[in-house]
């Protein structure tokens, strides 16, 4: 069980910078409120989990996503 993960807060169809940002809130919203660990979200998009997490911090800064929790 993910006792943190992270949810997407907006439309993710919306344009994201980059691909490999558009990928994570692809996934998120595939999740449909789910909450998804970094290495979860990772494995699918075919990243690196520290490049993933780096990303996602960025996303949470601007409002894209949110922590589901902490674990």
């Amino acid at each position: 069980a993910i006792t943190g993960g992270w949810v997407l807060t907006g439309d993710a169809r919306e344009m994201a910078k980059t691909s490999e940002r558009q990928a994570i809130l692809d996934e998120l919203a595939d999740a449909e409120g789910k909450p998804l660990g970094t290495s979860q979200i990772a494995t699918a998009i075919g990243k690196k989990s520290a490049n993933v997490s780096h990303l996602l911090k960025r996303l949470l800064r601007e409002g894209q996503v949110a922590k589901a929790g902490y674990g």
